[in-house]
């Protein structure tokens, strides 16, 4: 209860402080006061009278741990953590349970094989039965056959030998006993017939002093027959190499990807001053080729001075330098704005070669709307990143808010 008053307090302080807009803060200071709320209702229910009894859980759901404030004659306070086990399983219960086990089991530990009367693959021998609670043990007839554990074991014959496998099924006071009779062959598992294989090698040159290694021709009764498997080395150089390739070529357009994005955004930002000075200079009574090229002359001088890009009148320079060059002024507009990629220069380019169309009447009126309508679009523009800014700053907030109601309304339901 203390550490959600300390957090509404908090709230509280920074709502009056200006941190949150008001909308956020109401929604705040309401969850917080609801889970100060509860606390204190939690506390307060859990002073309201002493227990000298706690019923247990059911049979079959475990232990449950709960917090105690234990209060002594002169008024002390201790706390203390105590494990409250589940109820006993009666008679009844016990017997109508490890039956429905006994019945599961036939199913459960073939594992791989196909019958009792065929038993080639390990079994799958379950210590536990679906209640927790159900202890299993086995025991085989003939641990050099296969283990109590389901494990084929080696030097079996090829017709195969019988073996008992017993279980014992133990709840509470009641137990049940399980038999069948198994059929085991030689294991087909690969892994156990590698581990065969090795060690009938190991066996057949264990002492061996000559310089070639023999290699077994049986296991089993089986009949071998082997194969050096070739060096892959050269395959794997040419997969990773083949993979990094294609990381490298993922990489290269990632980064291309990125460094267009950049380009783009430094031209949109771009866009305000440059649409600025250009009208600027046409109210100064020069024409628009002239305003270009002046205006290139002047970022080129700058360049040199401050070392500073500017996307935009870098393509205003290769404009003008097409046009020097002999191409016709529309045509360099319209290039500059297929290069730059953006809606905004190529509203502009149509609006160029319309003045040019035109004799330059209106155009001024035109390009101040112009510049309105750009400098309204950035202030939207800042606006809707201020709001993301400020939903993501939300997020780790409303995560502390719901930890906060989990460490109030867990305990408040545990004490029900």
């Amino acid at each position: 209860m203390k550490i959600c008053g300390l957090i509404l307090v908090m709230v509280i302080v920074l709502g009056i402080a200006g941190f949150w807009e008001r909308k956020t803060f109401a929604f705040l200071a309401a969850i917080t006061a609801a889970c100060f709320a509860l606390a204190a209702a939690n506390e307060l229910s859990g002073g309201a009278g002493s227990v000298s009894r706690i019923e247990k859980s059911n049979a079959g759901n475990g232990s449950v741990e709960k917090e105690f404030t234990a209060k002594t004659e002169d008024g002390r306070e201790i706390e203390v953590s105590l494990t409250i086990p589940e109820k006993d399983y009666t008679k009844e219960e016990a017997a109508e349970i490890l039956n429905n086990e006994l019945r599961r089991l036939d199913g459960l530990i073939l594992g791989k094989n196909s019958s009792f009367g065929h038993i080639c693959y390990d079994m799958e021998l379950p210590e536990t039965g679906s209640d927790p609670n159900v202890s299993i043990t086995w025991k085989s007839s003939d641990p050099l056959v296969i283990s109590s554990d389901g494990k084929i074991q080696s030097g079996i014959p090829e017709d195969g030998s019988e073996v008992n496998l017993t279980a014992v099924l133990t709840l509470s006071q009641e137990q049940r006993e399980y038999k069948k009779t198994l059929r085991v062959y030689p294991s087909e598992d690969i892994k156990t017939l590698a581990d065969e294989i090795k060690n009938e090698a190991e066996k057949e040159n264990a002492e061996n002093q000559g310089d070639e290694f023999i290699l077994p021709e049986s296991i089993n009764g089986r009949q071998l027959t082997w194969y050096e498997k070739p060096d892959n080395n050269i395959v794997l150089v040419s997969v990773l190499l083949f993979i990094a390739g294609v990381l490298i070529r993922v990489n290269k357009t990632q980064k291309a990807s990125e460094k267009e994005k950049k380009r783009e955004d430094q031209l949109k930002n771009e866009y305000p001053e440059f649409i600025s000075r250009l009208l600027l200079m046409l109210y100064s009574g020069i024409g628009v080729r002239t305003a270009f090229f002046r205006m290139a002359y002047l970022y080129n001088q700058e360049k040199k001075e401050k070392n500073a890009r500017s996307e935009i009148f870098e393509e205003v320079t290769a404009a003008c330098r097409e046009m020097e060059n002999g191409s016709i002024e529309d045509e360099a507009y319209e290039r500059m704005a297929e290069r730059c990629k953006t809606p905004c220069y190529r509203r502009l380019s149509v609006l160029l070669i319309q003045n040019r169309k035109r004799g330059g009447k209106g155009f001024t009126d035109e390009l101040e709307q112009e510049v309105m309508a750009t400098f309204a679009e950035k202030k939207r523009s800042a606006e809707a990143a201020g709001s993301t800014a400020s939903v993501k700053l939300l997020i780790p907030l409303g995560l502390m808010l719901m930890v906060v109601l989990a460490l109030m309304m867990i305990p408040a339901f545990m004490s029900m």
